[in-house]
Order: structure tokens, then C-alpha cells, then sequence
């Protein structure tokens, strides 16, 4: 048994990420795993982590609940996109989780058994749904280190933009200096290896600005962000804030 995970520690890289795609479906055939994020037995460990009563925060999870206070409205919907066990409803304070909204969209795999866990006292204000869809409005959008795992950004930020957010906030996700995405495998959750998107901060800002958007905070994080082979001067993992910008009468 131990000389098996000796074996198995040995083999888990010691970088984050590996290898270069130009698409997504180059990156999906070199995945090891059976859905785009973890697997089955890593949905089945981390439904059973579901906490919604977080007594510290830190860290990415500060800029939504930090950012609903900001806007000071009485009741405000919070749309977290991908936020799982730990959705930005966790990191609210106890008046915020009494006043406003979130709603995060999940995989539907997983959807029934969290809406299940959530606890009736929360039950009004947390739902867990699968698509944008669902909603008419929102005030803050959040992308809590998910925007790349999404199979089509452009198509799902159009929809959102026109539920009108007062602002969309991207937190800890890698952008790079390139005029394009591309693609590489995210290794660090071994043996699961799945696609990662290195996002064009470039092609991003122009979306943005065509979607009535501006940004209005932009800050490289700390942290491991190893890759194999990829210069680390060409990309770095950031925290983008934009903001609705108001039409001209």
C-alpha cells in the first residue's frame, strides 16, 4: 500500500499545467477524466463538503460580498457562475444572506443533490440552476475562478449582458498577453486532467467593451501558477472587474 502511493505522488507533476491547444477539442482528447471538471468520485467527495455558513473568507471570496455592499440596494440578485460547494453565498455575511439572492449555475449532474443539501433557513435565497436562462435580472455577476471552464464564454456573456449587471467580476482566472485563447490541461487534481482556457485579456476587454462594459479593476494575483513549457511572462492569473456603462441620453 505504500510503496502504491509512493508510486502514485511520484507521478503528480509538479506544475499545474502542461502542454499547448489551439481548441478546445484538441484539450478535450488529451483529457483524462469523464465530464469537464473532476469526475464522478470528485462530485461524489465534494457534495458531501457543502457549507453555507462560512466563519472566515478570504482571498477571491471577499469581492462579491464586498462589491454588494458597494451598491448599497436593498435586495440585489448575485449570479455565480460555476460556484459549486463553495458558491459566493458561503461568503456573504448573515444580513446579506437574509436580504439578497444568488443564484448559482452548476453542472446538471449536480444540481438536484445540492438544491437538496441546502438548508430550509437559506432555501428563499440560494438555488442552484443550470442555465442563465432561469433569470430576467441581476445585479452582480461573479466568475469565481470558472470562466475557464466554459465551453463558450462569448455566448454565455452575451447572455448575461443582457440581464443588465451592475458589474461582472472575473476572480482568479489566467490571462495571457495572446490575440487568442488557447487551450492546456490542468493537472493539479491528479489523476483527473482536464481542459483549462489561458483567456486573451485582450479579446476579453474588447468583448466587454462591445457588450457596454468597462474595467475597473485589474490585478495579477499571488500564487502557483506553474506550466510545463509556457513562458510565465506571457500569462498570469488576475482579477478583472467591469463595470455597466451608462448610455448616453
Amino acid at each position: 500500500m505504500n510503496r502504491l502511493l509512493a508510486k502514485l505522488l511520484n507521478k503528480r507533476p509538479k506544475y499545474i499545467y502542461q502542454d499547448f491547444f489551439n481548441t478546445r477539442e484538441e484539450a478535450v482528447s488529451h483529457s483524462r477524466n469523464s465530464q469537464d471538471y473532476g469526475s464522478k468520485a470528485y462530485d461524489s467527495r465534494a457534495l458531501k463538503k457543502l457549507k453555507l455558513d462560512e466563519r472566515y473568507t478570504q482571498g477571491r471570496n471577499m469581492i462579491a460580498p464586498l462589491a454588494l455592499s458597494i451598491l448599497n440596494k436593498s435586495q440585489c440578485t448575485i449570479l455565480d457562475i460555476g460556484g459549486g460547494v463553495n458558491a459566493v453565498f458561503s461568503h456573504l455575511s448573515q444580513m446579506q444572506k437574509q436580504q439578497h439572492q444568488c443564484f448559482v449555475v452548476e453542472r446538471t449532474e449536480v444540481i438536484k443533490h445540492l438544491n437538496n443539501k441546502v438548508p430550509v433557513k437559506h432555501q428563499q435565497h440560494l438555488r442552484y440552476i443550470d442555465s442563465v436562462a432561469e433569470l430576467q435580472t441581476a445585479d452582480i455577476a461573479y466568475f469565481g475562478s470558472s470562466i475557464q471552464y466554459i465551453e463558450n464564454p462569448e455566448v454565455l456573456l452575451n447572455q448575461i449582458s443582457s440581464l443588465s449587471p451592475e458589474l461582472i467580476i472575473f476572480a482568479e482566472s489566467i490571462f495571457t498577453n495572446d490575440s487568442e485563447d488557447y487551450f492546456v490541461l490542468q493537472v493539479n487534481m491528479f489523476p483527473d486532467i482536464f481542459p483549462n482556457r489561458f483567456v486573451s485579456e485582450d479579446k476579453l476587454m474588447n468583448l466587454m467593451s462591445g457588450l457596454n462594459y468597462h474595467c475597473t479593476y485589474n490585478r495579477a494575483v499571488a500564487g502557483d501558477f506553474s506550466h510545463a513549457s509556457i513562458k510565465r511572462d506571457t500569462y498570469d492569473c488576475k482579477t478583472l472587474v467591469f463595470k455597466r456603462a451608462r448610455k448616453e441620453r
